[in-house]
């Protein structure tokens, strides 16, 4: 059962789109310049259509904290930038360790909203974890951006 499982998680096109680009970027591999405009085109609308949904979705919900919301945003906002940050420090230089700690800090994408909506899973905790973690990434965020820059100069 968790073969079949595995299985059939690893053939959705949302991982096998993303896991081709990487070989092909790492193999060197270029598309042809007509599919790849096309392709940059289309790329560009998405990220703004995508914020649009992601919108609509959490305008129709209600805002409920909850301990897993609040585990949620803790994790992703402060526990997640530590854990790059520890990292960082045995194996990347300075400027490369303020990226990594700074880009793990971006607060949550609303990539998990779409997710849901896709496979028919209540969003409503997605959606408050995605509210929580952008309000509270004014303070985290900052946060991260002043510590990076007094620990990695």
């Amino acid at each position: 059962m968790p073969t079949a499982i595995l299985r059939g998680a690893l053939l959705q096109p949302i991982v096998i789109a993303p896991v081709c680009g990487l070989l092909m970027s790492l193999g060197g591999v270029s598309l042809p310049p007509l599919i790849d405009s096309a392709l940059t085109l289309v790329g560009q609308g998405a990220a703004g259509a995508s914020l649009f949904l992601t919108g609509l979705v959490l305008s129709a919900q209600s805002f409920r904290l909850n301990v897993n919301v609040g585990l949620g945003v803790a994790m992703k906002n402060v526990l997640q930038p530590a854990l790059a940050g520890a990292l960082a420090m045995l194996f990347l230089d300075n400027e490369e360790a303020r990226v990594a700690v700074i880009l793990t800090a971006v607060p949550s994408g609303a990539f998990g909203v779409l997710l849901a909506i896709r496979y028919g899973v209540p969003s409503g905790q997605i959606g408050t974890t995605l509210i929580a973690s952008t309000v509270s990434s004014i303070v985290t965020l900052g946060a991260a951006i002043v510590l990076s820059e007094q620990m990695w100069r």
